[in-house]
């Protein structure tokens, strides 16, 4: 026993040599038959965060100008009524009224619709484009082309998640009620939400985030997100009837965002905010945020930030902060940090930088796997050590 604590505390990958730095710097002519690592697709996340829709399903009890408002916005739309407390009819619908509506009314476990997560099967993202202007044309028709910026590839666009449905419809429901929201508020029907005009904010907007993993299921590869997201559509037609077939119900889920953007570490901060539940109607920034603002290091020679001091990627302070409670609990929502990993391009002990993507420590419960990847949110060595002995 304890020749096996030696082979899995002592782990170490040795099957990298240098091939990656030399395919970079070096020519290698002849088709050599080299040891590279090639990036492996079909490991990626997507996470959508909830919209703040004004509703609010049951009848105010105290004199709460706000709340009442939001229950008559649910009374004013029988699609809306079946959501009712008094009138729903199970647990399920309840919580997709509860995930939609204005986090202030109700006591939500995510600011993420967690669902898109754990049902999405397929999502592609965009390319980002340099669009071109044509100049210098003569007299015979000839022109240069000139680079002139990505503005178009970035702006409102549109994209498209395919997701399998469950048996209680959520995601037609959920979608209903998100669609028909939009149309209401955009009609006159329901009335809007003071707060979220006082702070210029559309309550029924959303951001995708899309993030792709090395196949151990944490490094982060690449990263964009989609703000200003809704959707456009709500795919009934998905329901339709073919004598004889019985197959699973799968949806395609189509959004207009507002713009687009990718590969920046902001990105990454507030993608933290939003999963430590940092936000509020204050200016939507909690006052338990002010151990989290973003610590930069200003280069008095080049005048950039730097994001690994950030305290809202650093490994460090996110463990041991003010909100490092709700980090160590099992069931927390994601997080991405900073970690330090051997170096995938050389056998030595050389130490690259990377983004870690972390779930909670349930997420994975296999104890031997959890030694191995060494995240302080999941089991320890010694924890390991003590189970073998």
């Amino acid at each position: 026993m304890a020749d096996d604590k030696k082979i899995l505390t002592g782990y170490v990958n040795n099957n990298y040599d240098k091939s990656g730095i030399d395919n970079l710097t070096k020519f290698m002519g002849y088709n050599p038959n080299v040891y590279l690592d090639p990036a492996v697709n079909g490991y990626a996340f997507i996470f959508v965060t909830k919209p703040s829709l004004f509703l609010y399903p049951q009848k105010p009890t105290i004199n709460d100008n706000e709340r009442t408002l939001a229950y008559e916005n649910m009374c004013s739309d029988s699609k809306f009524t079946s959501f009712l407390t008094e009138e729903n009819s199970n647990k399920k619908d309840q919580l997709i009224i509860k995930q939609l509506s204005y986090f202030e009314f109700s006591d939500v476990e995510s600011l993420f619709l967690p669902i898109f997560t754990n049902m999405t099967k397929s999502f592609t993202p965009g390319d980002l484009t340099l669009d071109t202007i044509e100049a210098f044309r003569n007299r015979d028709g000839f022109f240069y082309t000139l680079p002139k910026s990505t503005t178009m590839s970035e702006a409102s666009s549109t994209i498209s998640l395919s997701v399998t449905e469950t048996d209680n419809l959520d995601f037609l429901k959920m979608l209903t009620l998100w669609v028909n929201y939009i149309k209401n508020i955009s009609n006159g029907t329901f009335i809007a939400n003071s707060e979220m005009i006082r702070q210029n904010m559309i309550d029924y907007m959303s951001s995708i985030y899309f993030f792709v993993v090395g196949p151990d299921g944490r490094t982060l590869k690449y990263w964009s997100r989609y703000t200003g997201a809704y959707p456009t559509a709500v795919p009934y037609s998905s329901l339709g009837y073919n004598k004889g077939s019985i197959n699973h119900v799968e949806l395609d889920v189509p959004f207009t965002y507002t713009f687009k953007e990718e590969m920046d570490p902001r990105i990454l901060e507030d993608f933290n905010i939003v999963s430590l539940g940092l936000v509020s109607p204050e200016l939507f920034i909690d006052n338990r945020y002010d151990d989290f603002i973003k610590e930069t290091e200003v280069n008095n020679n080049n005048g950039y930030d730097s994001f690994i001091n950030s305290k809202l990627l650093d490994k460090q302070s996110l463990f041991t902060g003010s909100r490092s409670s709700i980090i160590k609990e099992s069931n927390r929502n994601p997080i991405v940090y900073y970690q330090q990993v051997k170096s995938s391009n050389s056998v030595s002990q050389d130490m690259d930088r990377t983004y870690v993507l972390s779930f909670g420590s349930d997420t994975i419960k296999n104890d031997l796997f959890n030694s191995i990847i060494d995240d302080d949110d999941a089991f320890s060595y010694s924890e390991l050590n003590d189970d073998l002995s």
